[in-house]
């Protein structure tokens, strides 16, 4: 659900995001049909992949958010000095192959920096939150059923 209200969101206000948010955005998508899965199905292998597999995907979004964070708060002469995001990430993928765009936004880039929108917090730092947040009750709930 907050992936659909992001998209109209950012569709909304004409906000196009940068790779990192696209790849914070895949991460969430993909834990949510993992989590969607642990939900479905019941099938112990099945459950123990669908678990790493939404781990992996929290993770991986806990470090694109925190990069980003970092990021955005560098002076502006270091900023100019990294060039991962130069391209939309389509074009990345496109161009470099999936582990090497996932590489070159992973480094940021000036448009990585910029605070698009602020609700409290910008992007990046909800999507920090959301990730570790879900993490933690997944965790609870994980120690719980055992």
């Amino acid at each position: 659900m907050g992936l659909l209200i992001g998209a109209f969101i950012f569709d909304a206000l004409g906000i196009y995001p940068c790779p990192m948010c696209i790849v914070q955005r895949w991460c969430f998508a993909f834990a949510g049909l993992s989590a969607l899965g642990l939900s479905i199905f019941k099938k112990n292998y099945l459950n123990t992949l669908l678990m790493v597999g939404l781990y992996g995907f929290l993770i991986f979004g806990i470090l694109f958010s925190s990069r980003q964070i970092f990021v955005q708060n560098l002076p502006i002469d270091e900023l100019m000095s990294i060039g991962g995001c130069g391209m939309p990430f389509s074009t990345m993928v496109e161009y470099q192959g999936l582990l090497n765009a996932l590489i070159m936004a992973y480094q940021g880039g000036p448009s990585c920096a910029e605070d698009g929108w602020r609700f409290i917090f910008n992007f990046a730092e909800w999507a920090l939150i959301a990730f570790l947040g879900m993490i933690f009750l997944k965790t609870i709930s994980a120690l719980k059923q055992k």
